[in-house]
């Protein structure tokens, strides 16, 4: 007899199975599609507006996928190309750059890009103290009271991406993809524009989760429900590299982590206090402990990767002593009941893969010296931020990933050089420093311009504002069904031209 109702047997059997596959799609984790690239991100982007990015994080996802610049560095970032201009001139001796303009370039919107556009976009970014005008639809006049030797670098940055904002509010870029949903804190879907100038797309999408947990990305990309993760954290690369089906990306010395001190508190405005502090950190266990040697100990403020030469300097750094160290703080605090605050990441970054670690060793360290801590732990960079920008903190553990080959990429946002301000808020910075960036960036004989930069460095070292603590790798992974890929040392993560194979 045909039966046309399910029995209960059947019917628990079914239930499960959608239950299963309701709570495998709830994990976020999709990895059906097989022309899919899934991202775990170890953070959350912080805003889609181009001209506000100063984290590695909002980059990686934004920048030469949405949002494309006038230039771009190519695959292995030795090399700049054109990206949304075909070529430029440069007239009196720097001050005037020239930019011609690609044509047919659309906008996510299906709208042509124009000179106009590139205008109201430098405008809108910070970074940008000279004058742009529009010659014509497909040419751009941009002129500086100063010469600017480096400003081809500085139009790859993502702040300088060209844009335009709908009356809504829509920020609409001309990348080979666009956002098609955003779950805040969550998770960011990108596919493909067909409209994009440079061709159509091999995969068909990507999703890129946000702030997984380090050991859970691990997970994750073992049992492909991952293809890409932007942060491995040291103690697990050799378990990774041992994986046939994973590729472990070492990029060395294109980082800097440090404990950025205020010195406008008291007795922190002391170069001796200071120096006790650099000398009461044992800086090769830190090493050991949190980067498991995946880091070198810094000699100087310029990464490795930058040109900076890490243990080739005249640099001498204050050597472990705790005896001494606890000797001068005592004088300078002695029993009084002062406390030093210090703040903490919210999440791992490539200059620090452990955080709550990093904040562990380092104010322990401090302790045994006579420094009594109390430890701030933040949730967010706009958490992180509030601190910075208040003032409100003695110390704060941070760091910083390069955004461009160019040392005046590195130098002018962390300390705030001319009439950029610094991303770390008010920090240490003598005229004599600032003047030697300046003429840095008028100076186009590179012989000339690192001369200039060491001698900003010796400036540096002599005041000690900061303790340096050392160049980490930027480690990354990905599976090996991934073709065309590669992690920058920005942290970028590029898909034009990327596919996935079985």
């Amino acid at each position: 007899m045909k039966r046309n109702k399910l029995d209960l047997h059947e019917i628990v059997i079914v239930v499960l199975a959608i239950f299963s596959v309701m709570i495998f799609s709830s994990a976020g984790f999709c990895s059906e599609r097989p022309n899919w690239i899934n991202i775990a991100l170890s953070g959350s982007p912080r805003t889609f507006k181009p001209w506000e990015i100063n984290d590695a994080v909002s980059s990686s996802v934004f920048q030469n996928n949405v949002y494309e610049c006038l230039f771009r560095y190519g695959e292995n970032r030795q090399v700049i190309e054109p990206c949304l201009a075909t070529g430029w001139s440069v007239k009196d001796a720097g001050r005037v750059w020239i930019f011609e303009l690609r044509q047919d370039v659309h906008f996510h919107d299906g709208s042509v890009m124009t000179a106009e556009d590139v205008v109201e976009s430098f405008k809108r970014t910070h970074r940008f103290t000279g004058r742009i005008e529009a010659i014509g639809k497909n040419r751009v006049k941009v002129s500086f009271t100063e010469k600017m030797a480096n400003f081809l670098e500085s139009v790859t940055q993502v702040y300088y991406s060209i844009v335009r904002v709908s009356g809504d509010g829509r920020v609409i870029g001309t990348g080979p993809f666009e956002v098609t949903d955003w779950e805040p804190e969550r998770k960011i879907v990108l596919r493909p524009f067909r409209q994009y100038w440079g061709g159509t797309q091999k995969i068909d999408g990507a999703t890129f989760y946000c702030s997984v947990d380090s050991l859970d990305a691990v997970k994750r990309i073992e049992s492909g429900a991952v293809d890409i993760i932007d942060i491995v954290p040291p103690e697990f690369v050799s378990r990774l590299q041992d994986n046939p089906d994973i590729e472990v990306s070492v990029r060395r010395g294109v980082n800097i982590s440090f404990v950025l001190l205020n010195d406008s508190n008291p007795p922190l405005d002391n170069l001796e206090f200071r120096k006790a502090l650099n000398m009461a950190i044992d800086k090769k266990n830190l090493i050991r402990d949190i980067y498991k040697g995946e880091a070198v100990p810094c000699k100087g403020l310029l990464p490795p990767a930058l040109g900076g030469m890490a243990g080739d300097t005249d640099f001498q750094e204050e050597e472990y002593n705790m005896s001494e160290a606890r000797n001068i703080i005592h004088r300078y605090v002695g029993e009084k009941s002062r406390v030093f605050k210090m703040v903490g990441l919210p999440f791992p970054r490539p200059y620090c893969p452990n955080p709550q670690g990093m904040a562990r060793i380092i104010a322990g360290y401090l302790r045994s010296a006579g420094i009594n801590i109390r430890y701030y732990p933040t949730r967010s960079f706009d958490d992180f931020d509030k601190y910075l920008k208040s003032g409100d903190y003695d110390m704060v553990i941070a760091g910083w990933i390069i955004d461009s080959n160019d040392p005046d990429d590195f130098f002018t946002p962390i300390f705030g050089i001319g009439e950029v301000a610094s991303d770390f808020g008010q920090v240490w910075k003598t005229p004599e420093f600032e003047s030697l960036i300046l003429r840095a960036r008028e100076t186009i004989s590179l012989k000339s311009r690192w001369q200039l930069y060491m001698k900003a460095e010796d400036l540096f070292y002599k005041d000690m504002p900061w303790i340096l603590i050392a160049y980490p790798n930027l480690i990354g992974a990905y599976r090996r069904t991934v073709k065309g890929f590669a992690i920058s040392p920005t942290g970028e993560m590029r898909l034009l031209g990327v596919e996935k194979t079985q």
